[in-house]
């Protein structure tokens, strides 16, 4: 996605393999994360404590937070349970904790 130089993107794409590419219909798609990050400004969520997990800060929002919404926007095919079984892998780097990822806008 082009943007004007300088200017911090906040979209993420989200690529689909396997399973989840055949339960949603589609192969990928492009979210807008924008509101997600600007609500977390206001809010007190990016706490960490025990594992380290992330929730959302005005930097960003946490894999897990960016899974609910997906969750939310397809469930009419109710894509929850095949997110609980899937793997993700943020810019081809495999991801061990969804809580612990923070996305800032521009992954994969």
């Amino acid at each position: 996605m082009a943007g004007v130089a300088g200017a911090k993107c906040k979209w993420v794409t989200v690529l689909y393999f396997g399973v989840a590419r055949t339960t949603v219909g589609i192969h990928s798609e492009t979210i807008d994360i924008s509101d997600e990050i600007s609500s977390s400004l206001s809010e007190s969520v990016g706490e960490k404590s025990g594992n380290e997990t992330v929730a959302s800060s005005g930097d960003g929002i946490a894999l897990n937070r960016l899974i609910e919404i997906l969750t939310d926007r397809h469930k009419s095919v109710n894509m929850k349970k095949v997110f609980e079984i899937c793997q993700w892998s943020v810019d081809l780097e495999m991801v061990a904790n969804v809580e612990s990822v923070l996305l800032k806008g521009g992954e994969e």
